[in-house]
């Protein structure tokens, strides 16, 4: 049975993939810092520190993964913008670039067969000013997340030229489930649309 690593687990896609594997037969490790109530004879959860190299590594060497998806992401709401920027950035880097750099070493050190999918962003092209934008698209990154959506990207084609790890990049749109959670714009507009409905 193949094995799967599902960094961001509990996240929206990190479910919906999570649940579509497990339809598939496959074995799903869900990591992520927050336990999910899922009972499936193929799923495990695992709360490991991916800023952290030892971890990262005892978990590769171990499952030895067919497939790791790196969807984990920390991403300063605008509400939040008034509050400790130093922190937010820190946090940025943490997750979505520095637990990206543990899974890549991990698998070029213990596991050169993985195949490892980094989910990245469009506010990667954020700056660019193009309605239309592909993989050619100029990189010009204005916020933190687009910035470290950007070195994410990097980092993958630089270990996918440099060490031959099979590392692909998606580059992800707004999308929607019913897993998004309430403090995003999508959900808050719909919530509002119900209370004017029931005459709030």
């Amino acid at each position: 049975m193949k094995k799967i690593i599902i960094i961001g687990s509990n996240g929206q896609d990190g479910r919906l993939l999570t649940d579509y594997l497990l339809e598939k037969d496959y074995y799903v490790i869900g990591v992520d810092s927050k336990r999910l109530s899922k009972k499936h004879k193929n799923y495990k959860y695992l709360n490991v520190d991916i800023t952290n190299p030892k971890p990262v590594f005892n978990l590769i060497k171990k499952y030895k993964p067919e497939h790791v998806y790196y969807l984990a992401a920390y991403n300063q709401s605008s509400e939040a913008k008034n509050g400790d920027n130093l922190k937010s950035i820190k946090l940025s880097y943490d997750v979505n670039v520095l637990g990206l750099v543990n899974l890549l070493e991990g698998i070029r050190q213990y596991s050169n067969k993985t195949k490892i999918f980094y989910a990245s962003s469009s506010l990667i092209f954020a700056g660019t000013g193009t309605a239309l934008q592909d993989e050619n698209t100029p990189i010009c990154p204005i916020c933190i997340y687009g910035i470290t959506k950007q070195d994410g990207l990097q980092l993958c084609r630089l270990y996918r030229n440099e060490y031959k790890v099979f590392a692909s990049v998606g580059i992800l749109y707004n999308h929607e489930s019913k897993y998004r959670p309430d403090d995003f714009l999508s959900k808050k507009i719909i919530k509002k649309a119900i209370e004017i409905k029931n005459g709030s």
